[in-house]
């Protein structure tokens, strides 16, 4: 039997046998406090796993783990007023302002409605990108500032799409079903997706908004010609931007007037297609944040047309335009269903570099009538190029004048019409960096080719099996972590990008929508192979090679895995991803961490994380206040222990040895609970030691280790704990430091009946020490025989249906598991050492806490990471290993993956270790202001990061500043840590190569920074504050990196701080 079968059984003795009355719906009220408090926990572990993950996530399931969270804070509040006789009245009044403060965070944005509704391009200011969104605005730099030939039209802004979505409950219900969606779920995505559309299809024009649309058209017949055909396209916010959405809204050709407000419906709906929706989700973007504008563009009757950039994406090289065209309109070139003519222009001298002539069977046209058709070309023309020089010319110049405007590279459309006329027809920016140091040429002889042909569109080297999709209408069957192979570059494939591992395509091109989504998720992409549909066997495993030189070959090539890089994961630190931060900030952090302080109360309630805290606490003191005034049975003592622990009991009967009256403490051995004395044994077990807590008490740095304001610190660490028994029954609510463990224990003859039960959260390190503290626990617990599941930082375990000797033995375990574990979210730092406790526990080596690895560095204080000191060069370096989490799963763990707790909770490290895991090496005794440190140091390998800096201003392991260089992004930035949260605060461009020493140099006046590199400065920023606190070096995820020793100066004078 659990607790809340105790309360109602008739054999518990004196204390329920007299709870008559009030006592007894005190009780009632205090069991249901208990299963409020669980599921509360629950429900908020499950929020942060959410936000620790890398994975983005339907709005429903926040939404409905916040729902149960803020169900069940009300559900504890209830109960402790219904327990305490209405003591803490104001509690619900606290829970609703936490309420108000995440429903003010997480409310959609409103969209500006003071903007018209129709605007001509002419007409669109240097504000206005907001309400006319990228495509549009670009266009009208284009036109009304820099004088290139754009043709005429006009934008139906935000505020008209904003009108025809609010008319009627249309608004609503895309919220609803979007809610529902989620890109890891294609099937009910499309389903989902193709229900938004026919309502958004279904729905009248306003009136007023249809007039003004038709009469915008009429105008611009006006500057144009009677009758004139228009292209209806997208201008989405945020489209062209820091996101290039390339491909995901549809676009809308030679359309009439009788056509135009259908077009605009199509274009808004488009908006809701499986690929623009999982596009959104996996870059962390809500439907708010990208609303939809529609442009009117004036047809080009297009004899060629394409798309150029101004560097080349092949080789990143910067002095070169890259061109690609076709006959006709350019939809089958960006859509990825022809291949184009390739051109390569120099900038300097126009010389046309390399020059690529496709077969071009066919060519797309407008109609008369409106619409589009293809048509086929005559033979002598299929393999005539579509361009003269002299136009490749021109298109090199305007190219220049673009780049030159926005100071970066572009990603151009145009075309020229029969009259040998230029229109630019969009401008956005090419994310692809230049290059600048470049990768050896991979050697594929002695391999077994499987394929040579093609164009590397994205750069890159994966490994996985074929999988051949002749289609985009079955993407729900293309596999996680495929090797994607296609007829064409269908933008419909934009909505797996993030669960594949490399594209292949016979047709495409590097200009081509796909290619751009590819290279935004660094994806590789090999386009143009022609026959790879056919030459690829599905299921075959081979590595994709889209480099200089492109290839597919069978196999894994071993000597190319250290090239091989993850896909980018750009829900990370996306508006989504923040957006769920700033609900956490609400919900998360603890502050009332101590019991006896005069701020634990309603008033100091900051998050439901402190609500929960304040009525487990208060409702334990009610419960024993209650059966303090009983006599014998019933009664509420203090357990007299050497443990650093204040433990109450109450026993229900049975429990001691002795009942008295007027007995206030007991001691151990007055124990006769048979689960208390065998969890009391392990606790107290000779190997166990207690002396983790004062020793890191003394510390004076361990202040400057914990990553919130408190640690697992005090002379009675957590405040108290309550223990209630019986002979057969025991229900522990332990507090060790400032983690939180529940027992639920029975132990009687039968075995049927037996069970051990446990629930355990928190902790003072951060989330990812909490994590590996959870790991550690869950792997131990795994093989003793426990059911495990694991939720963030959140352990369920239960042993159940086992003889009574078993059933007490793992009682004893659990004690000593329990007691050995304090502090160690602090000090684990990554999986290996995972590994080696719990090979230790299992051992019977339960002192935790003690050094296990004499290669770490003595002047340091190490937190997360593999450091050790090594010699290089004939000196003593520091070395941070690059190991992650991110690794397939070896030694004591090895066993617990999929079979107990599945692969979700090893993702959710990997995650962690890739985009929130920051080895530091903290000097000890190195607290300084203004001054200067300085290091050298070497980035050496490295998949996910080749980073590596000095941290200075260090108050505390989530607050400091650091100054990196990486050798992966070839640049340098100074970063703010303010409570774990990183922000830049300045960035330079910089060549970084692996394998060479680079002195990095902060210098600190007041709150000035100045960063340097090898004596360049590169990066000042001017903070809030004055800076002080500890020095030291920093790495990020698997960087492998070398570090010389730390040099200070400060107004003591220069010291070298070695290892």
């Amino acid at each position: 039997m659990k607790l809340r079968e105790i309360f109602s059984a008739k054999q518990l003795g004196s204390l329920l046998t007299s709870a008559k009355g009030e006592h007894q719906a005190r009780y009632a009220s205090f069991r249901a406090l208990l299963n409020h408090n669980r599921a509360a926990l629950r429900a908020m572990a499950e929020l942060e796993q959410i936000y620790y993950s890398d994975h983005p996530v339907d709005a429903r399931t926040v939404r409905q783990h916040h729902e149960d969270l803020v169900e069940h804070v009300h559900g504890l509040a209830t109960a402790l007023n219904d327990l305490t006789e209405d003591r803490f009245s104001d509690l619900p009044e606290a829970c609703h302002a936490i309420e108000a403060r995440i429903a003010k965070e997480l409310a959609p944005r409103r969209q500006g409605s003071d903007v018209a509704p129709i605007l001509a391009l002419a007409e669109i200011g240097p504000d206005q990108l907001p309400a006319v969104g990228g495509k549009a605005f670009n266009l009208a730099v284009l036109k009304n500032l820099l004088k290139l030939p754009v043709p005429e039209g006009f934008v139906m802004t935000t505020a008209a799409t904003e009108h025809f979505l609010a008319d009627g409950d249309l608004k609503d219900r895309i919220r609803e079903e979007l809610a529902q969606l989620s890109p890891k779920d294609i099937g009910a995505l499309e389903a989902g997706s193709a229900r938004i559309r026919q309502i958004v299809m279904d729905k009248p024009v306003p009136a007023d908004l249809a007039a003004a649309i038709t009469a915008a058209y009429a105008e611009l017949e006006g500057r144009t010609c009677p009758g004139v055909r228009i292209a209806v396209r997208s201008s989405a916010v945020g489209e062209d931007g820091e996101s290039s959405f390339a491909g995901q809204y549809s676009t809308v050709l030679n359309v009439t007037r009788a056509g135009l407000l259908d077009a605009f419906k199509r274009v808004v709906a488009s908006k809701y297609s499986p690929r623009a929706i999982s596009y959104r989700q996996l870059l962390g973007l809500d439907d708010e944040d990208t609303p939809m504008c529609v442009i009117g563009l004036a047809m080009i009757d297009a004899q060629a047309s394409g798309v150029m950039y101004t560097l080349d994406p092949a080789t990143g090289n910067a002095a070169q335009v890259k061109i690609g065209s076709l006959w006709g309109l350019g939809e089958q070139l960006v859509d990825g269903d022809a291949t184009p003519d390739a051109f390569l222009v120099d900038k300097d001298s126009g010389m046309i570099v390399e020059r690529h002539i496709a077969s071009k069977a066919a060519r797309l046209i407008a109609l008369p009538g409106g619409g589009t058709r293809l048509e086929e070309m005559l033979a002598d023309q299929q393999a005539r190029p579509s361009l003269s020089d002299e136009t490749l010319h021109q298109l090199c110049a305007g190219a220049q004048r673009i780049e030159a405007h926005y100071r970066s590279a572009q990603d151009i459309e145009w075309a020229i019409d029969a009259g040998e006329r230029l229109y630019f027809l969009q401008a956005r920016p090419l994310r692809i960096e230049p290059a600048a140091v470049a990768e050896p040429e991979v050697d594929l002889s002695g391999l077994d080719p499987l394929l040579h042909t093609g164009i590397a569109a994205s750069r890159g080297i994966a490994a996985g099996r074929v999988f051949i999709a002749h289609n985009a209408k079955r993407l729900a069957d293309i596999p996680d972590h495929a090797i994607l192979v296609t007829p064409t570059a269908s933008p419909a494939f934009a909505a797996i990008m993030g669960r594949i591992d490399a594209l292949i395509t016979d047709a495409g091109s590097i200009t081509s929508h796909l290619a751009s989504v590819a290279r935004e998720f660094g994806i590789p992409a090999i386009m143009a192979a022609r026959n790879a549909t056919t030459l690829l066997p599905p299921g075959e495993t081979v590595t994709v090679v889209a480099e200089s030189r492109v290839g597919v070959v069978r196999g894994v090539v071993d000597a190319l895995r250290e090239r091989m890089r993850p896909a980018k994961k750009r829900y990370v630190d996306s508006p989504a991803h923040r957006k769920l931060r700033a609900l956490l900030d609400h919900v998360a952090p603890l502050n009332l961490t101590d019991s006896r302080a005069p701020d634990f109360s309603v008033a100091g309630c900051r998050t439901f994380h402190d609500v929960i805290r304040l009525c487990h606490e208060h409702a334990m003191r009610a419960m024993f206040d209650l059966s303090s005034a009983a006599a014998g049975a019933g009664a509420t003592v203090k357990v007299v222990t050497h443990l650093p622990l204040a433990v109450y009991l109450i026993d229900l009967g049975g429990g001691l040895r002795e009942a008295s009256s007027d007995r206030r403490s007991v001691a151990p051995a007055d124990f006769a609970s048979l689960p208390l004395q065998a969890i009391w044994q392990g606790m107290t077990h000779p190997g166990v030691s207690w002396e983790g807590t004062v020793n890191f008490a003394s510390s004076r740095f361990m202040s400057i280790m914990a990553t919130i304001a408190t640690s697992e610190l005090g002379p009675e660490p957590g405040g108290d704990s309550y223990v209630l028994v019986s002979h057969d029954y025991m229900n522990f609510s332990a507090k060790f430091g400032y983690h939180f463990a529940t027992v639920d224990a029975l132990c009687v003859a039968d075995a049927s009946h037996n069970y051990v039960s446990l629930q355990f959260a928190g902790g003072a390190g951060n989330f990812f020490g909490r994590s590996l503290r959870i790991r550690f626990l869950g792997a131990v617990l795994e093989r003793l025989g426990f059911e495990v599941a694991l939720q963030g930082d959140l352990i369920e375990a239960t042993f159940s249906r086992h003889e009574l000797a078993a059933t007490q033995d793992r009682l004893d375990q659990l004690g000593r598991l329990l007691a050995s574990c304090r502090l160690l979210d602090m000090t684990l730092a990554n999986e290996e050492a995972v590994d080696t406790l719990v090979a230790a526990f299992m051992a019977g080596d339960y002192d935790l806490l003690k050094p296990r690895d004499a290669a770490q560095p003595d002047n340091f204080y190490i937190q997360q990471g593999h450091w050790s000191r090594q010699t290089r060069d004939d000196r003593i370096c520091l070395y941070q290993s690059g190991r992650t989490s991110a690794r397939p799963v070896s030694g004591a763990l090895s066993g617990l993956i999929g079979k107990t707790i599945g692969a979700s909770y090893q993702e959710l490290l990997d995650s962690i270790g890739a985009y929130l895991y920051f080895p530091l090496a903290i000097a000890k005794n190195s607290e300084m202001a203004d001054g200067g440190v300085a290091v050298e140091l070497m980035p050496e390998g490295g998949i996910i990061d080749r980073a590596g800096g000095i941290i200075f201003g260090l108050k505390n392991a989530a607050n400091y500043f650091v100054f990196r260089i990486n050798a992966l992004e070839h640049n340098a930035i100074l970063f703010e840590f303010v409570n774990g949260k990183r922000s830049e605060r300045g960035r330079a461009a910089l060549v970084v190569r692996s394998g060479c020493w680079y002195r990095l140099r902060a210098e600190i006046a007041d709150r000035t920074i100045c960063c340097s590199v090898d004596g360049q400065m590169l990066v000042e920023y001017h903070a809030e504050i004055p800076i002080r606190g500890h020095v030291g070096v920093w790495t990020k995820a698997d960087s492998a990196t070398w570090f010389r020793p730390l040099c200070v100066d400060s107004a003591e004078g220069t010291r070298v701080l070695t290892y």
